[in-house]
């Protein structure tokens, strides 16, 4: 009951899927902990929702350890489940575990980092995005190397589209950014476009990203540029299935 009002769940629903609710919005909180962004930070975690956190990764890992331990090198992504690395070193000890962190822990929440940094100590390695993103007081005793962050070219999200898609994308955002505007001599020019792709976090450089277009944009109309050459600005924002 308590874990109901502390994450607004319906009590009307089947035990299993509020647990699974409560699950994801725990992780999400831990993110946000960690992240270094304080600028609103989350509410700590009650007892029963470390207990929560825990048991699910838990029963997670009684689910895919018998895989795991055929496998000689495994990573761990992400802090929120941290707690199957001592659980795949101890049914696997010849298992190089990798554990990769990509959210900035240089001024963590100690409430959040505290319960899964003996966890992450297991890992035999920790992958960061940045050697900003580390500091002494996470106390690390697992090596630490540094892979900045990079795109899957086999992901279908990053496969080249086609202009036809591209045209009737823009055109059910807003019909102007595919219409031509014609130069001074009357030769028809389509607007530059400034496209930032993310999830509506303020972790993601959503503010930094629209001061540098009005900057830019602001920039352009002073030096004269005709409309045809002042950009556009889309943002296209999308949530995560497991970030409520």
């Amino acid at each position: 009951a308590s874990l109901g009002r502390e994450f607004e769940l319906d009590p009307a629903t089947q035990s299993s899927l509020t647990r699974l609710d409560a699950f994801f919005q725990i992780t999400a909180r831990i993110h946000y902990g960690l992240q270094n962004n304080h600028t609103t930070p989350p509410p700590p975690l009650s007892a029963e929702a470390w207990d929560l956190y825990h048991d699910v990764n838990r029963r997670l890992g009684e689910v895919l350890l018998p895989s795991l331990a055929a496998h000689d090198v495994i990573v761990v992504d992400d802090p929120q489940v941290a707690p199957l690395i001592p659980m795949i070193k101890h049914a696997n000890p010849e298992a190089v575990v990798i554990s990769r962190i990509h959210v900035d822990l240089s001024h963590p929440m100690m409430e959040f980092w505290n319960p899964i940094r003996e966890a992450v100590n297991h890992a035999d390695l920790v992958i960061v995005q940045s050697p900003t993103f580390v500091s002494p007081e996470l106390g690390l005793t697992a090596p630490v190397e540094v892979m900045p962050p990079s795109i899957n070219p086999m992901d279908m999200k990053n496969h080249p589209k086609s202009p036809a898609f591209v045209d009737a994308t823009l055109a059910a955002i807003d019909l102007s950014l595919v219409e031509p505007h014609l130069d001074i001599e009357g030769q028809p020019h389509r607007r530059p476009i400034v496209v930032t792709v993310s999830r509506p976090d303020p972790d993601k450089g959503l503010d930094d990203a629209m001061r540098a277009f009005v900057d830019s944009y602001k920039r352009l109309a002073a030096d004269g540029a005709p409309a045809w050459q002042l950009p556009s600005l889309v943002m296209l924002l999308g949530r995560a299935d497991d970030n409520p």
